[in-house]
């Protein structure tokens, strides 16, 4: 029984840590599209502002 019990609080850990780990993920892809707009925006205005 108690192996039983091991495994379903080893399947939780793993379930949260799947979890968090998507999350993060999720959040670095959000900053690095965030990122990346400011960045293209910046040249493009830079470009407008030298021409």
């Amino acid at each position: 029984m108690p192996v039983v019990l091991w495994l379903l609080v080893l399947l939780g850990l793993a379930k949260i840590f799947s979890v968090s780990f998507v999350v993060v993920l999720g959040w670095a892809s959000v900053a690095l599209a965030i990122f990346l707009a400011v960045k293209i925006c910046a040249v493009l205005f830079f470009k407008r502002r030298l021409y």
